[in-house]
């Protein structure tokens, strides 16, 4: 039996103007198919040029929403709202602060611009009313140190440095001592005090010495105020993990802009893991999240479209038998991504989370509308011109694709009708993605196929379409009954189970979960602290404010609530009058030139000058006379001796020994 002629085919009205379009097409081939590729080209070089991505989730909202105006007013009044929060997590505070201080100084020396990079609370925002922030309790016990230490602060305000420092904390020492011995009746605190402020100014010099940095001041010992050396820092309630906040120069800046903030970072905490193994670091914050979300779904989105295109292929070659036709037919799917891309780029102008992922999506449905074609022509080929066999299949095949075409097209562009962008700005992409494809396949596929079959490629790849029903469609016609069955039950089992599927309202949910702002976010989440996501509100007055976040903190949702009301010190009335009475106690005080450091290597002719006593001679010519000086002491030395000083006795002086047993006591 030969294979003839197909059978008459109804013609849709639809069918005629499809056929002209494909016979115009196809009449000069080389010319259609290169004007969709310079077109195509043209379309890409545009994309590369202006097309953004957009990974705000602000942008995915309605704009018209309120509370997406809001936060637009917010943004507007406070500026930038989401920082990169950069997280550094170490055992040792100090470690934790000599990291961020390390990265602090490198990001700023790189080129990447921030508007703020800091890891602690800036005094510069409440200079002149750092003392209001103080308890009362404290500003007493400051008051009484001015008064006990006013001997010591007048010699120290006079004559700063190190040795006067060390000699007034032993004073305080020696006299704590002393109201032991004696057993005034009298609290030793001021020995104790002494030596906190000496132990403090000692691991200061050790971690100097030790090449360590976290520089903290030993002076809150010495006044008595017990404050904690790591208030201020952004520190978690566990104290293991130390935020550092940065806002770059290019923050709202889109995709690329803080792609480049966030690599510029890990970079940078890459380099110094070498200086400190023992600290772990990494960044999360709303910019990191965004730009690691739309890195790994251009990744997962170029993956899917590359596996998708293998096995569409593996599947076209299979079913046709061939091998150059199915792989013109991806390459005119490819060109209709290309210019859709383009169209994109001329509307909307962006791509996002959602929209990006259009690319595979149109690889398994644009496909179908080729298939369609390919199957009619290899049909209507047989003892037909090509030209001739194209235009037939358009006109009796078309109708069908343009159908399914517009039927889908029309479902996408459905979702424009939604609030939400997101969906809305897919809506358009994927429908416009679909008619694209339509159309290439309808225009550039018949002129691909035309030079295909003149070639010889064309005639090496051209095999026989297997005729005949399929064995699947045979047996769903002839038992139709088991079919309808099945459909039913599978139906009802579908309806029953789709009653336990809830709705995840949990953001992190939709992330990546290896990477790595999600990871240190869910670090976060663990060590007790808050979460990067938070709600904005704001009030007319400041009593209206203390009502709203009392009622915020009622709420079994809310983990914390902060306010300007943290920034407004308490009692101040007590504490200004308290100010007040401090205020002649220091009013009179003068800070005089520091003198400078010794220097190595044995003393200068003017060194010893400085600390001849008055009365001795000075001067290169004075030798001898401090030679008697000298003589003189020792004389008075050993005559002291002879009386029975306790000091010269054998073994050191008894109150040395005390002292230093007492010091020990105290460690």
């Amino acid at each position: 039996m030969t294979a003839g002629p197909s059978p008459p085919t109804p013609v849709f009205p639809i069918g005629r103007p499809l056929r002209w379009l494909v016979a115009l097409s196809s009449r000069r081939p080389a010319l259609t198919v290169t004007a969709w590729l310079a077109v195509a080209v043209v379309m890409l070089a545009w994309a590369f040029v202006a097309l953004r991505f957009e990974t705000s989730m602000l942008r995915l909202l309605s704009p018209t929403a309120r509370y997406v105006t809001l936060y637009e007013q917010y943004s507007r009044n406070f500026g930038e709202l989401d920082d990169v929060m950069i997280i550094v997590e170490s055992g040792d505070v100090r470690r934790s602060v000599a990291f961020a201080d390390r990265l602090v100084g490198a990001l700023r020396r790189g080129p990447v611009r921030f508007h703020r990079l800091t890891y602690r609370v800036d005094p510069g925002h409440v200079a002149g009313q750092r003392l209001l922030y103080l308890t009362l309790d404290e500003l007493t016990s400051l008051q009484r140190t001015l008064i006990d230490q006013r001997d010591f602060i007048e010699r120290f305000a006079a004559r700063p440095g190190l040795t006067t420092l060390l000699a007034g904390i032993r004073q305080r020492i020696d006299a704590g001592i002393l109201l032991y011995l004696f057993d005034l009746g009298l609290d030793d605190a001021t020995g104790r005090q002494g030596l906190a402020v000496l132990g403090d100014l000692v691991g200061q010099l050790q971690a100097v010495a030790d090449g360590h940095d976290g520089y903290h001041s030993p002076w809150a010992g010495f006044w008595g105020l017990g404050r904690d050396r790591d208030e201020g820092l952004f520190l978690s309630d566990d104290k293991r993990l130390l935020f550092v906040f940065a806002d770059p120069l290019s923050g709202g800046g889109g995709f690329a802009a803080d792609r480049d903030a966030v690599e510029e970072i890990r970079r940078r905490i890459a380099e110094l893991h070498i200086e400190f193994p023992d600290v772990s670091a990494g960044v999360t914050g709303g910019p990191a999240l965004s730009t690691d979300e739309m890195t790994s779904a251009f990744r997962d989105s170029g993956i899917a479209t590359i596996v998708a295109a293998v096995l569409t292929l593996a599947v076209l070659m299979l079913a046709f038998r061939q091998v150059v036709k199915p792989l013109v037919m991806l390459v005119v799917l490819a060109t209709s991504v290309i210019v859709s891309i383009g169209v994109i780029t001329l509307t909307v102008g962006h791509l996002t989370i959602f929209s990006v992922m259009f690319i595979s999506m149109v690889v398994g449905l644009g496909i179908d509308y080729g298939i369609y074609v390919l199957y009619r022509y290899e049909e209507e080929r047989v003892g037909r011109d090509p030209r001739d066999a194209v235009a037939v299949a358009a006109e009796r095949s078309g109708p069908g694709i343009v159908l399914g075409a517009l039927s889908g097209a029309v479902t996408f562009y459905v979702l424009m009708l939604t609030d939400f962008r997101g969906i809305r700005e897919f809506g358009f992409v994927a429908g416009t993605a679909l008619l694209i494809a339509l159309l290439a396949m309808l225009t550039l596929f018949p002129a691909a196929l035309v030079l295909v079959d003149a070639s010889r490629l064309g005639r090496r790849d051209r095999r026989p379409i297997p005729n005949g029903e399929s064995r699947l469609l045979r047996f769903a016609s002839e038992r139709r009954g088991v079919v309808l069955t099945l459909a039913v039950v599978t139906a009802v089992l579908a309806a029953v189970t789709a009653q336990d599927v809830g709705f995840d309202y949990n953001l992190m949910n939709l992330q990546a979960p290896g990477t790595e702002s999600v990871r240190w976010e869910k670090r976060i989440i663990e060590s007790g602290t808050r979460s990067v996501f938070g709600a904005l509100d704001t009030a007319g007055s400041i009593a209206e404010l203390r009502a709203k976040a009392a009622a915020f903190r009622r709420l079994p949702s809310v983990a914390d609530v902060d306010s300007v009301t943290m920034l407004i010190p308490d009692d101040q009335p007590a504490k200004i009058d308290l100010l007040s009475a401090l205020r002649p106690l220091v009013s009179g005080l003068r800070v005089g030139p520091r003198r400078p450091a010794a220097r190595r290597g044995g003393d200068r002719p003017r060194d010893r000058d400085a600390r001849t006593p008055p009365g001795v001679p000075r001067g290169a010519g004075a030798r001898r006379g401090r030679r008697g000086y000298a003589a003189t002491r020792g004389r008075r030395r050993r005559t002291a001796c002879d009386a029975g000083a306790p000091r010269c006795r054998r073994g050191g002086a008894p109150l040395h020994r005390i002292r230093r047993a007492r010091v020990r006591r105290l460690r």
